[in-house]
């Protein structure tokens, strides 16, 4: 038994409608318990199978690789004048219409048997789930297809589903490669990219995909699926299910927006990262942030820390954001600092960091793309540290390539080189303390020579403002408020 919690998905769809609704299902405690240890037992195997294009829901493995391997199939593609086609597809209620004979054949087929295989079997044997809504739960019906939201073994249980159609593409040799390795489908679970340098390839490959859907009883939405085209190309259209497929100059992959016709115009990411920050900056005015009457600057970047920083920073680590861009977004962090110091905008740009403690977001995003690179040098047998071996032997400082880019970023900072970090790969806090430790230490240093030459903060005992620290004068205001 399970209980249904119907989450709306928003996204302008209508309310009334069922088909907005995202199925998460609740189930016991036992259950997870059981489904936990069944998982850890089978893990050894379904790892030893699984794509290595498969990003989604595996240990070590962030779904952010899959946007970092897009990034450098546009870079490759820039770098040496090619066509990159990307179909973007959308699988109807992926989850809820996994056909259950067909996952425990795949689960047989892949070396999942005995009483391991019977306990799969009985899990998806008279399955039986009621709607909890407004407080009430519906009469019990059962589910005789599908996986559940929110299940243990769910995700793990969908990868192995899909991924027979991964290992077709990558058998057949269609789809993109960068040098000898394969790069054809970045996957996240369900949501599949299609890349290849040619159009007729790519129509194979849509061709494929579609086969596989039938086979298995699931529904690919032409409507909802994009096609991406960047570079020059004679008209070309593309069909999925007998119908056209929606070519666009924008797509959205992973949260992550792409651009046709400046394969690099980070721009509009930017913007919607802005927005996405905006909505939440004005969800947190009710409890103070903005106003004479506001919260402490203490309190108040507290929460710009956990609340803010989160959704202006989401996937940038995974793409190169052009200069004009990063200043756009840094713009717009220091207008919001010097908003809840109460600070006029012709302040000094080192006093508003210095007195919160706070450096530019620029360096939040680079210790966001130097914690991702981090966890790439540490997977030894995956796709992301073959191709920085590949793009770091083969590419100029020219070149448009993710791994260019963290290279010049660790010269930045003095830390080791990505020769040294790939042959020697540090522990993951480690990494993380050194990363912290010397981005803060650069942003400390850069910013009190700024401030020293500033007239304006000739009364400021500069040697006792620090990044990472809060100015005590914030502290003692907070203390007399609580007083209060």
């Amino acid at each position: 038994m399970g209980l249904v919690s119907p989450v709306f998905k928003n996204k302008g769809k209508p309310a009334t409608d069922p088909n907005s609704y995202r199925k998460i299902t609740v189930t016991s405690v036992i259950n997870k318990v059981m489904e936990k240890l069944h998982l850890n037992d089978n893990s050894t195997i379904i790892n030893k199978i699984q794509n290595y294009l498969q990003r989604g829901f595996t240990a070590g493995i962030s779904p952010i690789f899959a946007a970092i391997i897009i990034t450098e199939l546009f870079a490759e593609a820039k770098d040496n004048k090619l066509l990159l086609i990307l179909a973007l597809l959308d699988a109807q209620k992926a989850f809820d219409k996994l056909w259950h004979s067909s996952l425990l054949r795949k689960s047989y087929q892949i070396g999942i048997e005995g009483d391991k295989w019977l306990m799969l079997k009985a899990w998806y044997n008279e399955l039986v789930s009621q709607v909890k809504w407004s407080g009430g739960l519906s009469r019990p019906f059962p589910e005789k297809q599908g996986v559940r939201q929110g299940g243990v073994w769910s995700p793990t249980a969908y990868k192995i589903f899909i991924n027979p159609l991964l290992d077709l593409l990558q058998k057949n040799g269609l789809g993109c490669y960068i040098g000898s390795i394969y790069c054809g489908t970045p996957t996240v679970a369900d949501d599949i990219c299609l890349a290849s340098n040619c159009p007729y390839e790519l129509q194979a490959m849509l061709d494929l995909q579609e086969n596989y859907a039938l086979q298995e009883n699931y529904t690919l939405s032409e409507t909802k699926s994009t096609v991406l085209v960047t570079g020059n190309q004679d008209t070309h259209e593309f069909l999925l299910n007998g119908s056209l497929i929606q070519q666009s100059e924008t797509a959205t992959h992973l949260g992550i927006t792409r651009d046709s016709k400046s394969r690099f115009d980070s721009s509009t990411v930017v913007q919607e990262r802005i927005s996405t920050a905006r909505r939440a900056t004005y969800a947190m005015m009710g409890a103070g942030l903005h106003g004479i009457n506001g919260l402490n600057p203490c309190v108040s970047i507290h929460l710009i820390r956990i609340y803010i920083i989160p959704r202006l920073t989401y996937g940038l680590e995974a793409i190169r954001l052009a200069a004009k861009d990063l200043t756009t977004i840094n713009q717009y962090y220091k207008r919001l600092l010097k908003q809840i110091q109460h600070l006029p905008d012709k302040a000094a740009d080192s006093a508003c960091y210095l007195l919160l403690g706070e450096p530019p977001i620029k360096a939040e995003i680079h210790r966001r793309i130097l914690t991702t690179f981090g966890n790439i040098i540490r997977n030894f047998d995956s796709i992301e540290h073959q191709l920085a071996w590949r793009q770091l032997a083969t590419k100029s400082k020219s070149s448009n390539s993710w791994f260019i880019m963290v290279k010049s970023i660790l010269e930045q900072y003095d830390l080791p080189s990505c020769y040294d970090l790939l042959q020697n790969p540090p522990g993951k806090l480690t990494w993380k303390e050194l990363v912290k430790r010397t981005v803060n230490s650069y942003w400390d240093n850069k910013l009190k020579l700024e401030a020293a030459s500033k007239s304006s903060l000739k009364y400021v005992d500069i040697d006792r403002l620090s990044i990472g620290k809060t100015h005590l004068i914030y502290g003692v205001v907070l203390d007399k408020t609580l007083m209060l």
